[in-house]
């Protein structure tokens, strides 16, 4: 099987919330990290500046550079599975440098995928949702990916990794 785009199926991610604590988590973490990773410089070009327009760029500079390493989409091909990013590593996840995929807790993916490391975080997709996550390990480490189609993701994904036909 070529490696094209037609021999690759690729996985959105989930993005909205699913529950109601999902949707209160969103909103507490949510602005809790938005005030961390762009809120703080911000405050500290204004500190340093006294200027409201310094600060405000300042934001929109670190948001940029939050959606450029961001996970838009991941693909599954015969060499592994891609990562879809304008910036940051890995692209390429190869399937035999990968140990494990298995679906993880909404605890796990809060604490070990948003919260720590802050950066670069585990997590890096614009999921509102702590449920329906992946954790996929690969060479001593590991992220998390939320696929829209949970089912489909464990079909292809899951089973390719666990019947070894990679």
């Amino acid at each position: 099987m070529p490696d094209t785009p037609s021999s690759e199926i690729s996985f959105s991610p989930k993005v909205s919330t699913q529950d109601g604590l999902d949707a209160v988590l969103a909103v507490l973490l949510g602005g809790l990290l938005t005030a961390v990773l762009f809120g703080l410089p911000a405050l500290i070009a204004f500190f340093f500046t006294h200027s409201f327009i310094v600060a405000a760029a300042t934001f929109i500079v670190f948001y940029l550079f939050f959606l450029g390493f961001s996970v838009w989409s991941l693909s599954a091909s015969e060499h592994g599975l891609r990562l879809h990013r304008l910036l940051g590593g890995p692209r390429l996840i190869p399937w035999d440098q990968i140990t494990s995929i298995r679906e993880v807790s909404r605890t796990e993916v809060i604490l070990e995928g948003w919260l720590w490391p802050l950066f670069p975080p585990r997590e890096f997709t614009p999921c509102l949702s702590s449920l329906g996550h992946f954790r996929i390990d690969f060479e001593g480490r590991h992220i998390y990916y939320p696929p829209r189609d949970v089912e489909q993701f464990r079909r292809v994904v899951v089973s390719r990794l666990s019947t070894g036909t990679k």
